[in-house]
């Protein structure tokens, strides 16, 4: 149940566990040893919302608050590390027309079933929207008209996805000995685009993907049939010397239409400022080493770095835990993070 947590062997089970609910909380534990006392620097101790749909909450924050920032310091599943870099991301839309339609008295649904995980981290996942596009193109004789359905989120790879095709005696065998394909329905009738232009815009990723610069990600995280054509999202990530995606490579997929629905900015702190070294020593104070590593999701520091110095740290593991099911963080770091927060207070924050 991913609304009730549930401890077990040393970890703690629920939606928003690692991702990053829990580290507030530790934050507010840490707090409590501070009760009446006076502080020498002023902080805030913010939540924001909407962080994978563009960093509104932190937007919203930044163009209210007047006053001078000098230091962030951002809860997300590190491993309690800090984190110092990380890819900014780029989501993109595609609208794809399709010159003509057929209505066929017998479709059948086919189901893929994929794996997910967040979008930063792909390889950790199994796209079932590919795995749908590269069995169609597979076939020897590829139907005439298709329709597909897949994604739900841009910051999850899709681990669902429906392809519709007209039913024939082809593709019943064809998915005969395919244990990850699902037979949903072959006695319903539909009307379907043309698939000719899905196939040749799928061929068209293939090639864009194979001339993107090293470590930069391109997921295709929905699809859509719909009015008589077809709608594709895809969430990108890439470091501050590349680019999600070119204007060249948009030609190449033509004639699909493209939009940028959102884009955010890499991160990458260099400061050696008083804050830092008082963060490292209070990490020193609780046993941990603090080493600067990188990251490959975004963060609300890709924003607030550019109007102070910013780092990144928490609980929790994070490739292949958060953005799936039985998110978890293990009560260890969570009472080590605590431990980190209090240390953090004493040295950049209260009176001593």
């Amino acid at each position: 149940d991913p609304f009730r947590a549930v401890v077990k062997d040393g970890r703690i089970y629920g939606l928003g566990a690692a991702d990053v609910k829990l580290d507030f909380l530790c934050k507010l534990k840490a707090l409590e040893k501070f009760v009446g006392r006076r502080f020498r620097n002023r902080f805030i101790l913010l939540g924001t919302f909407g962080e994978e749909v563009g960093l509104i909450g932190a937007q919203a924050f930044l163009d209210e608050y007047p006053g001078p920032l000098d230091f962030a310091l951002f809860g997300k599943p590190t491993s309690l590390k800090l984190v110092n870099r990380h890819k900014g991301r780029g989501c993109y839309e595609f609208r794809l027309p399709v010159d003509s339609q057929k209505e066929y008295a017998g479709v059948l649904t086919l189901e893929f079933r994929g794996e997910s995980a967040h979008s930063s981290t792909p390889e950790k996942g199994k796209n079932a929207i590919e795995m749908a596009l590269a069995y169609l193109s597979s076939l020897q004789f590829p139907p005439a008209h298709a329709g597909i359905s897949g994604g739900k989120l841009l910051n999850i790879v899709p681990e669902s996805c429906r392809l519709v095709v007209p039913n024939t005696p082809e593709i019943l065998k064809s998915i005969d000995a395919r244990s990850d394909i699902r037979r949903i329905d072959a006695d319903s009738s539909g009307r379907l685009p043309v698939s000719a232009a899905l196939l040749k815009f799928w061929s068209a990723v293939q090639d864009v993907r194979r001339g993107l610069p090293k470590d930069t990600t391109w997921v295709w995280a929905t699809a859509e049939t719909k009015d008589g054509g077809f709608i594709f999202k895809f969430d990108s990530r890439f470091w501050e010397d590349a680019e999600s995606i070119r204007d060249p490579d948009i030609w190449r997929l033509g004639p699909a239409e493209c939009s940028v629905i959102r884009k955010t900015a890499s991160f990458f702190e260099t400061s050696t400022a008083w804050y830092v070294e008082g963060i490292c020593g209070a990490l020193e104070e609780v046993g941990l080493r603090p080493e600067f590593q990188t990251k490959t999701a975004s963060t609300e520091a890709a924003l607030f770095g550019q109007r102070c110095t910013s780092l990144v740290f928490g609980p929790g593991p994070s490739e292949g835990n958060v953005h799936r099911p039985n998110e978890y963080n293990l009560v260890s770091e969570l009472e080590t993070a605590v431990l980190a927060y209090e240390s953090i207070l004493r040295r950049l924050v209260a009176v001593p």
